[in-house]
């Protein structure tokens, strides 16, 4: 570590708003110390390994453990993995391949995380892949598929030309949501459901009313506020055919955790200074005690936390990752005899059974999305919390190995988690939140990742 206990900024936690403040802070040539408690990056946004939920003793037994990822900081919440629970031992592969993340999220190809990477050139670090939003199990117990451009809505027969034209009309009012007389129209509704809007504003047909609620905005929440949807469909066609047919990137072995290596590689090469695996015994308003004792000081002091989004209710999700035996072609949008890496299904309220009155969003991994072997697909559930969720869960899983198309799809393993909605905040929320801590630190925003030259390709 450097000689001089005294820093401008010291971070705690290595998420991904402490991992982009930690480069920022970097860039604008503050002497930066980013500590983590945990012995990797990423903190929430990290992955983890089978071997860190099984381990192996010398005769062979496996033992299922109980994982707790610390937020680095003073009152930072812990997030802890619920349960989990081996179906098929003996079917497990190795226990080396797999990359487990803790909260699964994609990029929009067209949000500022990206112009972000672009800007920085640390999308050089990563290897990035698109993400379809495939399809939608809707509420007459039928496949659909979500309405994810215009040449969708143009093409799909089951809509009379009426139907397209008032979908059009929904479409276009989005392309000019900032316009004033649709600002005026927002107002009353901002803090009420979207479903309510959609149904006293425009006449769309049901199907294509839950493509929009529970496909493009990806709710859990029934009762999503209009303010909150429409950020994510205004996010979702402003992004669509930015790279490709598609709005979402992901990182290839993780996308949160690889984002935070990346960001904090940059404030490495800029010459900040980390230290994982350290513990601390006591934070102060411009201090750091660690275990051994040693006192850091710093102008600024910032401790892990979970995005600012107020839009976003405090709900508790429910989310099980699936290690399923498998390719599962039948779960991956397939264009041109090429099959994509990773996809998006959604499964609207009831659409599963009578008793159960909450939505499930599920994100499909492959061997090309680099987070399992060759022969597996990973899957995540989500949906809220409740007495009923383990049901319901089990109910979309049976589902979706009824869409693999694989003789051989079987789940062997799942790992149970409970989370903060507010951690499911896409990622272009942590740029601004990041951001919003670089004015208090610098007094402006205006220098927030703006250098005279940035590191060179051969920079480590």
């Amino acid at each position: 570590m450097q000689e001089s206990k005294s820093f401008d900024v010291i971070l705690l936690g290595t998420n991904l708003v402490n991992s982009i403040l930690s480069s920022a802070c970097a860039w604008a040539d503050l002497k930066v110390l980013h500590i983590d408690e945990n012995p990797f990056y990423g903190e929430v946004d990290a992955s983890f390994g089978l071997k860190d939920v099984i381990s192996v003793s010398e005769n062979g037994d496996w033992k299922v453990e109980d994982l707790c990822i610390k937020r680095t900081g003073s009152n930072a919440p812990s997030l802890q993995v619920m349960k989990a629970r081996i179906l098929e031992k003996d079917m497990l592969p190795s226990l080396k391949g797999f990359m487990i993340e803790f909260i699964p999220k994609e990029m929009y190809a067209g949000g500022s995380l990206v112009e972000l990477l672009s800007k920085s050139k640390i999308y050089k670090y990563l290897l990035l892949k698109p993400q379809r939003s495939f399809r939608l199990y809707a509420s007459n117990k039928e496949w659909t598929k979500v309405p994810e451009s215009r040449a969708d809505i143009f093409n799909d027969k089951t809509l009379s030309l009426t139907q397209k034209r008032l979908i059009m009309r929904f479409m276009k009012y989005i392309s000019s949501i900032d316009d004033e007389p649709n600002q005026e129209l927002l107002k009353q509704w901002l803090s009420r459901p979207f479903k309510d809007f959609l149904n006293e504003n425009f006449e769309l047909p049901e199907t294509i009313r839950e493509g929009i609620i529970y496909g493009l905005c990806q709710a859990l929440d029934p009762e999503i506020s209009t303010e909150c949807a429409l950020e994510k469909i205004k996010k979702y066609f402003q992004s669509f055919g930015n790279y490709g047919d598609y709005s979402y990137l992901i990182a290839m072995y993780g996308t949160g955790s690889e984002l935070c290596q990346g960001f904090c590689r940059s404030s490495a090469v800029m010459g900040g200074t980390f230290m994982l695996a350290q513990k601390i015994n006591k934070i102060e308003a411009t201090s750091v005690e660690l275990s051994d004792g040693e006192k850091l000081s710093a102008k600024n002091i910032i401790s892990s936390q979970a995005t600012n989004n107020t839009s976003m209710l405090e709900k508790r999700i429910h989310q099980r990752c699936l290690l399923v035996r498998g390719k599962c072609p039948g779960l991956f949008h397939q264009n041109l005899f090429i099959l994509s890496e990773a996809s998006q299904l959604h499964f609207v309220p009831y659409s599963l059974g009578d008793q159960w009155p909450n939505s499930v969003q599920a994100r499909i991994l492959g061997v090309g999305a680099g987070s399992c072997p060759e022969g597996y697909t990973l899957w995540y559930l989500q949906t809220l919390d409740s007495l009923e969720s383990d049901g319901l869960l089990a109910a979309a899983t049976d589902k979706l190995i009824e869409l693999s198309h694989s003789e051989d799809t079987k789940p062997l393993m799942y790992v149970d988690m409970l989370l903060d909605q507010r951690d499911l905040a896409d990622y272009d929320v942590a740029v601004e939140t990041a951001k919003q801590l670089y004015e208090k630190i610098t007094g402006s925003a205006d220098t927030f990742f703006k250098r005279d030259s940035v590191f060179d390709d051969d920079d480590e």
